[in-house]
């Protein structure tokens, strides 16, 4: 049974064996993955901050018309957390960055270009500014220029739009493919949560959640060099297996 299983493997073909165009081929089948990957990631990003504008616009309109303090917004996020214990994204203070979304860009978000964000970056548009001016300036390059979270934190620190104040404002641009932000969207944590993808994380908390890697020994630079681009906490640690005991 084994022999007649053994000869049913496929073996892979040599290299000498394909046409000439096969690496061409494989190019760009790799790249066509590689753009479908990419279109759904910033689908499922364009629908997370869709879900988040429309909670704020909904929190909005019920404080405009009621006029009720933050009590609510603490009673909602416990609910929240409890009908989704799951998902990540539903802390107070997350809510109250949903309501100020929805305040500071009341149109529909995903018509606008912050709509193409992830949720990190938006948070740190409405932290650091204050005016709508400078909002537009660094939403319409982040998105244009592909800018990761901590690219937008520098020229935000750097107030680059002192130096480009005269510089017209892109809101038609697009991400560009193979920016250090589509990096951002694919580790978002919320990202995933939204998607019932990560699961083994406490509920009660709304922080990242945290690996540990463990190897044999552990070496600083090694561990550094490992760990580079890697945006979630993560602890490193060693391990030592103990002498089994002589019998007596």
């Amino acid at each position: 049974m084994s022999k007649k299983i053994e000869n049913q493997r496929v073996i892979p073909a040599q290299p000498g064996a394909m046409p000439s165009w096969y690496g061409d081929l494989l190019g760009e089948v790799k790249d066509a993955v590689g753009q479908a990957r990419s279109r759904v990631q910033r689908a499922v990003n364009t629908e997370l901050i869709q879900m988040y504008w429309e909670i704020g616009h909904r929190i909005l309109a019920r404080q405009d018309a009621g006029g009720w303090g933050t009590k609510v917004v603490e009673r909602l996020s416990a609910d929240l957390k409890s009908a989704f214990p799951h998902q990540r994204g539903f802390s107070r203070s997350n809510l109250i960055y949903m309501h100020r979304m929805a305040r500071t860009w009341p149109e529909p978000i995903v018509q606008q270009p912050v709509g193409q964000l992830p949720w990190g970056h938006i948070t740190v548009l409405m932290s650091k500014l204050s005016t709508r001016a400078e909002l537009d300036f660094y939403t319409a390059n982040a998105v244009q220029h592909g800018w990761s979270r901590g690219m937008l934190e520098h020229w935000i620190a750097s107030r680059l739009h002192f130096t480009q104040g005269a510089a017209a404002t892109n809101f038609t641009a697009t991400i560009p493919d193979g920016a250090d932000v589509l990096q951002d969207i694919v580790k978002d944590p919320y990202r995933l949560d939204f998607l019932g993808l990560d699961t083994a994380r406490d509920p009660e908390r709304d922080d990242a959640t945290i690996g540990i890697l463990i190897g044999t020994h552990q070496n600083a630079d090694t561990s550094r060099i490992a760990l580079d681009g890697n945006s979630r906490p993560l602890a490193v640690s060693t391990y030592a297996t103990l002498r089994r005991r002589r019998g007596r």
